[in-house]
């Protein structure tokens, strides 16, 4: 599904003042401590934030990484449901096991990662936008979730322009991007 490269920047040097959806859902994970209990209410996260989301499900071993929940701006990105695919079926071998490694990490840590990511679709357009990882505390002690959220107001093409993210919203069928 073409390359990725990802810039990180520690959680607490960043400005969110460009990002206002990802200040707005990292500020309900910290009220909430990063617990939440499962089987999660989606109406529990930020509504504003829910087209937004993916809830992912880490597998135990460190290997793999699954979506269990996906809002609709990600599945209409993707052009497809995106509930129980993997991170391997959307990046080749080296990309998935990295991403994978990356989400492991976060969980581990219980910190959440902030990037900024910039990708090539399959169309040959290149994209970026940022995004956060926040790790679900399900026992106060270990996670195996992750609610990933896609910041909208940081879509942009390789020309520098806004992507046309409203266009994608109404329209389902636009599978280009990515």
């Amino acid at each position: 599904m073409g390359t990725i490269e990802m810039s990180e920047t520690p959680i607490d040097q960043i400005d969110f003042s460009d990002y206002p959806l990802v200040k707005k859902m990292l500020a309900w994970w910290s009220a909430i401590d990063g617990r939440i209990t499962l089987p999660m209410d989606p109406l529990s996260i930020p509504q504003d934030a829910l087209p937004h989301i993916m809830w992912v499900e880490l597998d135990e071993q460190a290997r793999d990484a699954t979506i269990r929940l996906a809002g609709s701006v990600p599945c209409n990105i993707y052009g497809k449901e995106l509930k129980g695919l993997s991170v391997f079926d959307f990046f080749d071998q080296p990309v998935a096991k990295k991403l994978t490694s990356e989400l492991h990490h976060c969980a581990t840590q219980k910190v959440p990662s902030f990037k900024i990511k910039n990708r090539i679709g399959i169309s040959g357009n290149t994209f970026s936008y940022a995004r956060i990882a926040l790790p679900v505390l399900q026992d106060g002690t270990q996670t195996h979730h992750i609610l990933k959220f896609l910041e909208p107001s940081s879509f942009l093409q390789h020309d520098g322009d806004e992507a046309e993210f409203s266009a994608i919203e109404a329209d389902p069928n636009k599978t280009n991007l990515f």
